[in-house]
């Protein structure tokens, strides 16, 4: 496990994440104030498969910290690289609005071009 205090924190450490790995964070704290949302890096089966609530499958730690699941790394990246992709010296905002439209259209954001 691995605590990231923000969205620019971890968007640093992106390459030393692992695809398999999960993202969690406090979805109010996102939704009201993304740049300071913190996340929970879970990575290995003992983090992810010890869970505390058997009909959510929510881990342990996910629930010890008030966090839930955000994105699995695989998504989250697949996000970042295609914000990047599209606009190569994308802003935080950027990134925020990629992930939040991913999040509620479940497909990546394609930019106007200009």
């Amino acid at each position: 496990m691995k605590h990231y205090q923000n969205i620019v924190e971890l968007i640093k450490d992106l390459q030393s994440l692992k695809w398999h790995g999960s993202l969690l964070t406090h979805h109010m704290i996102w939704k009201d104030k993304p740049h300071e949302a913190h996340f929970l890096y879970l990575d290995g089966d003992d983090e992810l498969e010890d869970i505390f609530d058997h009909k959510t499958l929510q881990p342990k730690l996910a629930f010890e910290a008030n966090v839930t699941h955000f994105l699995d790394i695989e998504i989250f990246k697949g996000i970042l690289k295609n914000q990047v992709d599209q606009k190569s010296n994308s802003s935080i905002e950027d990134y925020i609005t990629a992930l939040n439209y991913y999040r509620q259209y479940d497909t990546f954001i394609v930019m106007k071009q200009t």
